[in-house]
């Protein structure tokens, strides 16, 4: 399926499929996205110094902040990939850069300021919505990745767990 959004007087098919999923830094800049906004900080030793505490406190914040800053070309990048399917090279070919896809977002935001929607967070929303409803992520092997490495994480919990216990 596919998304529709009016700007400017016409109707724009967003859709992330084959596309999608061939423009790599889409999945690149969304994985970054997640990666940053939902990580948490590094596991420190239960005698780490004030120093080192403070130190991973920084840099948490610093990573969060970050990803926060780069919504904007995420969004973009995101927003871009969605509309190759139908309007990019394959399509009816008037989406044919980031740059087209930049001046589509002006409208919109310029079409929706009033309606509280006209920013790179909601339209973020809206995409990586649109993303789930089409199986980008599984398409592209992300959904699989993401839980083989939450299966590795939660069994090297469990080994250190172990290894704690058996220290006792």
């Amino acid at each position: 399926m596919y998304k529709v959004l009016q700007i400017d007087g016409k109707d724009w098919k967003i859709e992330y499929s084959i596309e999608a999923s061939l423009y790599g830094e889409c999945t690149e800049k969304l994985i970054e996205f997640i990666q940053t906004i939902a990580g948490g900080t590094d596991e420190l030793p239960k005698d780490a110094t004030a120093e080192q505490v403070a130190a991973a406190k920084k840099k948490f914040i610093k990573e969060k902040i970050s990803g926060i800053c780069d919504i904007a070309n995420t969004t973009l990048t995101m927003f871009y990939a969605g509309l190759l399917e139908h309007h990019g090279q394959e399509g009816d070919k008037s989406i044919m850069s980031k740059k087209d896809a930049k001046q589509l977002i002006r409208k919109y935001f310029s079409e929706h300021a009033e309606d509280g929607a006209g920013n790179f967070y909601d339209l973020l929303q809206i995409l990586m919505g649109q993303m789930e409803e089409d199986g980008f992520f599984k398409m592209t092997g992300v959904e699989k990745i993401f839980s083989e490495m939450e299966k590795a994480a939660k069994a090297s919990e469990k080994k250190s767990a172990n290894k704690k216990a058996i220290a006792k």
